[in-house]
């Protein structure tokens, strides 16, 4: 959920109505259109943040254009893959009958500047669900936690429209989780180790806390996620939002010794065991 550069968009300049935009990152470069002998759209390397033509831009607040409709699904499950998470908690509550609570929560964070975004998401959801500021992450945080909205609103999304990371296997091992909630196991003691059990595969493993709580752990099955074929482009759209990156800069050349001008386009992923789940 760190910095990623900002987001703008390239409008359909035409002598029709604009039906569109697309939403892109950029890295100190400015842009305009030129309208002399054709359409040309001009970038322009600023350096340093001091040339920039705002003088604050990470304090801009950009806004997710999309022509008035709803988020595409696949555009919404991509872009989960990328920065959303399914998190299991499991914690100490002396006014609960076992002295241990259970959270389920779906989320996805964003930093101020895509704060628009995330309202979207929760729009997409038909308004379940909160959007709250964590000042450990310095980043709006928009989130599900009822186990009947998790049940009859965010796992039936997913599974129409599956995830294709190995985030795919963490959503899994969180719905066997939220059927058993959603039956009371987490109120007794026998369905508390069933949870731990499921727990102990998801992505960040167990706690301190649930160790010392559980004598016995007996780790469920964990499936890996082959993925080899992408069939819907907005998925890529959704992926790339939250994880790729367009890069401008100027580097030396190594035979010629003179600077030259590199355009790249990344997507970065953590190592799996970083991940936050």
């Amino acid at each position: 959920m760190g910095y990623r550069g900002s987001k703008s968009s390239l409008l359909n300049y035409n002598s029709q109505p604009v039906k569109k935009s697309i939403d892109v990152k950029e890295q100190r470069v400015d842009g305009s259109w030129c309208f002399l002998k054709g359409k040309h759209l001009r970038c322009t390397l600023t350096g340093f943040e001091r040339s920039y033509q705002v003088k604050f831009p990470s304090k801009q607040l950009r806004s997710y254009s999309t022509g008035g409709k709803s988020l595409n699904p696949n555009f919404v499950t991509g872009f989960t893959d990328a920065e959303g998470s399914f998190t299991i908690s499991i914690y100490s509550d002396n006014k609960a009958t076992t002295k241990i609570r259970v959270m389920a929560r779906f989320k996805i964070g964003l930093n101020e500047k895509d704060l628009s975004l995330l309202m979207q998401f929760k729009t997409f959801f038909g308004g379940i669900g909160t959007i709250t500021f964590d000042k450990a992450d310095n980043a709006w945080i928009y989130s599900v936690s009822s186990v009947t909205e998790l049940l009859n609103v965010i796992i039936p999304h997913f599974i129409n429209y599956p995830l294709l990371t190995q985030k795919a296997a963490d959503f899994n091992l969180f719905v066997q989780i939220v059927q058993l909630m959603n039956k009371g196991a987490h109120l007794n003691h026998a369905g508390l180790q069933q949870i731990a059990n499921i727990k102990a595969s998801l992505n960040k493993g167990i706690s301190n806390f649930v160790m010392s709580n559980f004598l016995i752990i007996n780790p469920v099955k964990r499936e890996t996620i082959e993925t080899t074929h992408i069939s819907d482009p907005h998925w890529i759209s959704g992926f790339v939002s939250g994880e790729g990156n367009f890069d401008a800069g100027i580097r030396k050349s190594t035979n010629t010794r003179k600077e030259r001008v590199y355009l790249r386009f990344r997507l970065t992923q953590l190592p799996f065991g970083e991940r936050e789940i």
